[in-house]
């Protein structure tokens, strides 16, 4: 091999090497809040979630109202659409969307102080791609509105 060859090789493997022991850095946590209310276009036989984030006390919190479609196997045993409500990636509310809309779903948490709200309401839409009608469901923590969301479904 010539000089020029080696030298090449060299510059190759200095490269490479390089390249597998660079430390990797981790993603940094999200910090985003407070996007405001959501619009969630989705199938209506697909599940679907938006979800935002308040600071509380100096802490940030995140929230998720997710759409379930009770669609395949579930609805042959009768299973309707679902909603329901997840805190810091725990799932802490979960109910009949017919249900949140007619009376609205709570929970208590005694120990902490809080009380979890989700009301939803129909959405009248217009358009024919849709299959039915959207839904708007807000959750109030303690009274104070925290997430609002707009699902509306396609075929």
């Amino acid at each position: 091999m010539t000089h020029k060859s080696l030298l090449i090789l060299a510059i190759g493997a200095t490269l490479l090497a390089g390249c597998a022991t660079a430390q990797q850095t981790p993603p940094a946590a999200p910090t985003w809040v407070d996007r405001g209310h959501g619009v969630v276009t989705t199938p209506s036989r697909k599940n679907a979630c938006y979800g935002d984030a308040k600071l509380v006390s100096g802490k940030r919190i995140t929230a998720d109202i997710c759409y379930l479609s009770g669609d395949g196997f579930r609805l042959l045993s009768g299973f309707k659409p679902q909603v329901e409500v997840w805190i810091n990636d725990r799932r802490h509310m979960l109910g009949d969307l017919e249900n949140a809309t007619k009376t609205g779903l709570t929970r208590h948490y005694p120990s902490n102080n809080i009380t979890l709200a989700l009301k939803c309401e129909p959405i009248p839409v217009l358009e024919e791609h849709y299959v039915r009608p959207g839904d708007l469901c807000e959750l109030t923590v303690n009274d104070r509105a925290f997430v609002s969301v707009s699902f509306y479904y396609t075929k």
